[in-house]
């Protein structure tokens, strides 16, 4: 009987010993499971991160290195594209980035120049199959204006206000060239002044003689040739009724061989609904704060209004266009339209290299470029589509 129970409990321990066996092997190969899965993972998103990098660098290769084909494809209209178009960059300058083809990929133009993502990515072949991308450029310098206005309803004064921020952070002690523009062919139609930003990067000042009832307000930061920023704003006195804005291109056909350098210029500003009689363009750069107007001519469609003009070819500008009324008595400004150059393209704005749909999964990558001796940002992310 004793016999029988001890062998009883040898099978029970041998049981129990199993039994924490296979606990003790589950365990082991569970957790072997979960360390080679999460392995797994591991090299399988560095895998997608490496072909991203990888993916992302040839497409920033490809738009810096090439002018595209037609190599001039900024001064044609989406329709004119050929079957075989190539979106690239780059300008006649070597090493540049063209100015007018940034510009391009903005969308706040005539509707005859507007592109979309399929006319740059899909048809222009920059892209592997597997990719979705965004294109931006922005100077390092940046300007926000936190105020732009009459001082009041009757006054002949507007106070300007704003900061500047250099790679993010405040940029202290650097000159701000501010100017507002309105009818050249009215008295009080420009003034200008130069401050400097305090050690918070902030500005503020009034501008005075500023007798007419609107404006447009350019600024543009200098820190350096290669360092500029700008930003516009624009201005109508309490109770009047403000000009219309309307779209705008700016393209250019090539270098001037004046003594002087000069870039030729190519303006279209889009008709309005209101009709203007005249239309003018004034330009804003910091070794030239304004010009006389540039009068011009309507296309044969009569939707478009065009001018020619010669722009320096280094640095930041502002190109203002007004579309002018003339009637007995009255002179006044109906629609307006105001484009950096080189625009920047922030990812506020619609533009042609954002699709409709992005992803928060993305790689970002980022590369200083030159355009017009101005330092921008480049910056291109794609995803998984």
């Amino acid at each position: 009987m004793l016999k029988r129970i001890f062998q009883n409990k040898q099978g029970q321990a041998r049981g129990i010993d199993l039994m924490a066996a296979m606990i003790l092997f589950l365990l082991v190969m569970t957790q072997m499971t979960f360390f080679t899965v999460e392995q797994i993972q591991d090299s399988g998103s560095q895998a997608i991160t490496f072909n991203q990098s990888s993916a992302a660098r040839v497409i920033a290769d490809g738009l810096l290195s090439s002018p595209g084909y037609p190599e001039k494809w900024e001064t044609l209209s989406r329709i004119s594209f050929p079957n075989d178009f190539v979106i690239g960059l780059s300008g006649t300058k070597y090493g540049e980035v063209d100015a007018a083809k940034i510009g391009r990929l903005y969308l706040e133009s005539p509707v005859n120049w507007r592109l979309s993502y399929n006319d740059l990515v899909i048809q222009g072949r920059q892209v592997f199959n597997e990719w979705d991308m965004e294109v931006k450029f922005y100077p390092i310098i940046k300007v926000e204006i936190t105020k732009a206005a009459f001082t009041t309803a009757t006054s002949t004064t507007i106070d300007v206000s704003g900061i500047i921020t250099y790679n993010s952070y405040p940029a202290q002690n650097i000159d701000v060239y501010i100017t507002a523009v309105g009818n050249p062919n009215q008295l009080g139609s420009k003034t200008d002044i130069i401050v400097t930003t305090d050690n918070n990067g902030q500005f503020s000042t009034t501008l005075t003689g500023t007798s007419q009832n609107i404006y447009v307000v350019g600024i543009i930061a200098y820190l350096s040739e290669e360092l500029q920023g700008s930003a516009w704003a624009q201005v109508t006195r309490p109770g009047e009724t403000a000009p219309t804005e309307v779209t705008s291109i700016v393209t250019h056909s090539s270098t001037s061989s004046t003594i002087l350098p000069e870039e030729m210029i190519i303006m279209d500003h889009s008709v309005s609904a209101v009709t203007a009689s005249t239309h003018w363009i004034i330009y804003l750069t910091k070794q030239v704060l304004y010009i006389h107007s540039y009068d011009g001519s309507l296309d044969a469609a009569g939707t478009e209004w065009r001018a020619n003009f010669n722009l320096p070819p280094n640095g930041l500008a502002l190109i203002v266009s007004f579309g002018r009324q003339v009637q007995t008595g009255t002179d006044n400004i109906v629609s307006y339209s105001v484009r950096n150059y080189p625009q920047p393209i922030t990812g506020s704005e619609v533009t042609a290299l954002t699709p409709l749909v992005t992803s928060p999964e993305k790689y970002t990558f980022t590369r200083a470029v030159y355009s017009r001796g101005v330092i921008l940002i480049l910056e291109v992310s794609i995803w998984q589509k």
